[in-house]
């Protein structure tokens, strides 16, 4: 492998700016990022204020031990770093090659002079492209001008393994799918190499193009059992366990997935920015801390994509209008939950449908019930999945209120789906109600109806799928998605024809209507396309409608 020093490379991931397919996901992702950013929150917080101890872990006597650290405020010292296929390199190894880069007469604290920069290209070898190896980071860091200061050596993987994960593949249903040429030559991962898996699994290499080297400038002693104990793992102590040396923390936090880039045969030729800068104590702490919640939470699993996203907000947000939307997302639970109590309290008690729109209640049944098949088809979290599974019985059970079924099967839809059998409850079939709502929904199936039919053959045409079953249920709530919101609009007709909005959940209502201003302060804070932020208006308009009805 060789280097030059120039610009950064001008290499992208394939995938970079690639807006989603499907807005509904950003909507979604929304909530469950209001949700992780409370949980991460809370972590941190309970991570400094619990005991310093593994669960189940008995007190140490050697409680009371305290390490001084090698290092001294001003101490000198020099690094360098070498990138190398060699996966191993010894100081004598070390000496005998040319480093990459060379740190000289840096000081142990947080002088400004301390943050270096650099970039450099590198040009991969012939053996690397077409094999299987990886590419392996190693620095040293040595104390100038004395001896009793050990040497430090770090080692980096530069290359990251990913399986591919074929359920996410998508083609033209339209067209005769053809696999690639460049997908059919599959590189053996070290795993398959040795015989472990049965299953062939393509392994894609990805190289990292940033390289984040932090060392912990720090001057307390350290306490053995006080520290969290995944920050304690990170310190080396010496010989004779009374002085420590201060980790050097390769710092991939702000790293995003999207900005790897694929190494394939065809690359020749990578770029990579190295920054080596000190760090505090708590800044370790906090980037700990988030790693032991992502890694291991049986709590409340996090994905990688939630991860990414949180990444990508703490990275594109600014830090005060991060704080005030973390405050601002636990009133949003608080009002979430108070929508929820005030709407159940109000259904239970409802004994009149009249003034209400039954037909509305119908779609916003199968509406829920599509989210929901959505979500399980895209292998959604869990957590906003078990949420729109609660939201379609709900609704369910708020139909029960409306009609009474009577049978199943003996209807069909469209003359050949098996539907139920019911009958309108009389509160409604026998008032005014039931007239408004057939007319405003026979006045809304002249615009809804035809939208929901054309979206489906241009999702078809113009867009790829998993199959046949993806592209029914992604068109649907693509529908949902797009003309959803118009179904709220018989219950607007009504609520002109009846000048009444008393038969409403009000409290309900008002509270939603203050999370819709939330969620228009998420839209800016959370990567969409610019239609689809625009979009998040939508609903104010229909709130401020009603808001306005309730008034005059």
């Amino acid at each position: 492998m060789s280097g030059s020093q120039s610009t950064r490379a001008a290499n992208a991931n394939p995938t970079n700016g690639r807006e989603p397919q499907n807005s509904l996901m950003d909507e979604l992702s929304q909530i469950g990022l209001r949700l992780l950013l409370v949980f991460l929150a809370y972590n941190i917080m309970q991570g400094f204020m619990a005991p310093n101890q593994e669960p189940g872990q008995a007190p140490q006597p050697s409680a009371t031990v305290r390490w001084a650290n090698f290092y001294e405020d001003g101490d000198v010292f020099d690094w360098t770093v070498y990138i190398s296929e060699k996966e191993s390199m010894s100081a004598e190894e070390a000496r005998q090659v040319t480093p990459d880069w060379i740190g000289e007469s840096m000081t142990y604290d947080f002088a400004t002079t301390n943050s270096k920069q650099f970039e450099k290209n590198f040009t991969l070898s012939e053996n690397f492209r077409h094999g299987n190896g990886s590419i392996w980071m190693h620095m040293y860091v040595s104390p100038k001008q004395t001896t009793s200061i050990p040497t430090m050596y770090v080692r980096h993987g530069m290359v990251e393994w990913r399986a591919k994960d074929r359920s996410k593949d998508t083609f033209s249903l339209l067209e005769k799918r053809e696999i690639a040429e460049e997908e059919k030559e599959v590189i053996d991962s070290p795993a398959e190499l040795a015989g472990n898996s049965d299953t062939p699994v393509e392994y894609v290499r990805y190289w990292k193009p940033e390289l984040y080297l932090e060392y912990v400038v720090t001057k307390d002693k350290l306490q053995k059992g006080k520290l969290l104990p995944q920050v304690e793992k990170r310190f080396t102590v010496g010989p004779h366990a009374e002085k420590y040396l201060p980790p050097i923390f390769v710092n991939e936090f702000w790293l995003l997935k999207e900005n790897q880039i694929m190494v394939d045969a065809s690359v020749e030729q990578v770029s990579l920015k190295l920054v080596i800068q000190p760090m505090s104590m708590m800044k370790l702490n906090i980037l700990m801390t988030l790693e032991q919640v992502w890694a291991d939470n049986p709590v409340m699993p996090i994905s990688d994509d939630e991860i990414e996203q949180v990444k990508r907000t703490l990275i594109e947000t600014n830090p005060w209008l991060l704080g005030l939307t973390t405050v601002v997302s636990l009133a949003h639970t608080v009002l979430d939950m108070l929508a929820f109590k005030s709407d159940i309290t109000h259904w239970r008690s409802v004994k009149s449908m009249e003034g209400v729109s039954v037909r509305s209640m119908f779609w916003k049944v199968g509406m829920e019930v599509v989210v929901f098949l959505y979500l399980l088809d895209n292998e959604t979290s869990w957590m906003i999945v078990m949420s729109a599974g609660i939201n379609a019985l709900i609704e369910v059970w708020k139909l029960r209120k409306a009609v009474t079924f009577k049978s199943f099967g003996k209807v069909k839809l469209f003359k050949f789906i098996p539907w139920f059998e019911y009958e309108d409850k009389r509160s409604y079939s026998q008032s005014k109600t039931k007239e408004y709502d057939d007319q405003a929904m026979k006045y809304l199936g002249y615009v809804l109806y035809p939208l929901v039919a054309l979206y489906p053959l241009y999702s078809l045409v113009y867009e790829k799928h998993k199959s046949w079953y993806s592209w029914i249920i992604s068109s649907l709530v693509g529908a949902v998605y797009a003309f959803g919101f118009m179904m709220m609009f018989p219950q607007i007709f009504i609520n002109y024809k009846l000048k009444s909005v008393a038969h409403l959940p009000m409290k309900a209502f008002m509270y939603k209507a203050l999370n819709t201003v939330i969620d228009d302060l998420f839209s800016f804070i959370t990567r969409m396309p610019t239609l689809h932020r625009l979009a998040c208006f939508r609903d104010d308009i229909v709130f401020a409608v009603f808001l306005y009805q309730k008034y005059v």
